[in-house]
């Protein structure tokens, strides 16, 4: 569930905090705004929703405000064709408490799984009966190109492990990542999961990994340098390689939503960390108030590594290679 939570306390952050830097005046006319939050995820069965309340603070640091402008008590509801899914209110433990101290309040429900080609939309009834709501069209279903791909690692005379998916040319942004899986002896049956970067850059005597980039890109390709060295990581330092049991890759692949892709164009921006922002844009799609809803699907394809391959780095095959 903090995975589910963690886009939705950025962007309450982002928006409770809009009414103050909407203009160049920032003490101008303040008006109460009302945010909602949902981003449904096609993995899974909970589905997560946060409604807060836009706040003028007392300077330019949003954090100067100390009450919690999450909203308890609404009525959240999500339509889809003849079906309803109405959220429930909770709290939960909040994870960093430097800020509010409060527990963090938000709406979920169960049993509900979004899928493609299907429209949603969402609409929040406060108690005095305002209301605020949006609605979305999903990213295209992901259908990998079978014959196309990779299904062993490494593959003979290639230097890039390379797996597509078809192109819809609807503008879906894609995000992708390979996935080692392995075990550890004396741990039971703990799965345990290896990343691996797009690439990896030299910096101070020793290599970053730089993370794969969202794009409309329907492939996901990684050289063989760069698998090889996250293989290598999997173990470090540890001179007992053998108790590493190397189960197989997965290629992760997530198609965001319009809505939500329009959400990752306007804030994940390359070399933006010695960077100013004078034109933040307005990332809402929600009618009468602020937020976000969006929507995600999430599908892997199964890639086996092989038994000599594995057995290079000193680690122990689970799965047999043929």
């Amino acid at each position: 569930m903090k995975k589910i939570l963690s886009f939705i306390v950025i962007a309450l952050n982002v928006f409770a905090f809009y009414s103050c830097n909407d203009s160049i005046d920032p003490y101008a006319d303040y008006k109460q705004e009302f945010v909602l939050n949902c981003i449904l995820n096609g993995d899974s069965s909970f589905q997560v929703a946060t409604l807060s309340s836009t706040y003028r603070g007392s300077s330019l640091n949003p954090y100067t405000n100390t009450t919690d402008p999450a909203v308890a008590g609404a009525l959240i509801r999500v339509w889809w064709q003849d079906s309803v899914a109405i959220f429930r209110d909770s709290t939960i433990a909040r994870f960093d408490s430097s800020h509010y101290t409060t527990p963090y309040k938000f709406y979920y429900v169960k049993n509900f799984i979004p899928r493609a080609g299907i429209n949603y939309e969402i609409e929040a009834q406060l108690q005095d009966g305002q209301k605020v709501g949006a609605t979305l069209q999903p990213p295209s279903d992901i259908q990998f190109e079978t014959s196309a791909n990779d299904t062993l690692l490494p593959m003979e005379d290639q230097k890039h492990v390379n797996v597509r998916w078809k192109n819809f040319g609807d503008n879906t942004v894609y995000i992708s990542r390979i996935v080692i899986y392995y075990y550890m002896e004396n741990t039971g049956k703990k799965r345990y999961e290896k990343y691996v970067p797009q690439s990896y850059t030299e910096y101070n005597g020793g290599y970053l990994a730089v993370e794969p980039e969202p794009g409309l890109e329907t492939a996901c390709t990684v050289d063989y340098t760069t698998v090889n060295r996250a293989m290598t990581e999997i173990a470090g330092d540890d001179f007992q390689k053998s108790k590493y049991q190397i189960i197989s890759a997965f290629v992760e692949v997530y198609a965001l939503s319009e809505q939500f892709s329009h959400y990752y164009a306007s804030t994940h921006r390359m070399g933006a960390d010695y960077s100013v922002v004078l034109d933040e844009p307005d990332l809402s799609n929600v009618q009468g108030g602020l937020g976000i809803f969006g929507m995600y699907l999430k599908k892997r394809f199964f890639i086996r590594i092989d038994d000599n391959y594995i057995k290079s780095f000193g680690y122990t095959p689970v799965l047999k290679s043929n």
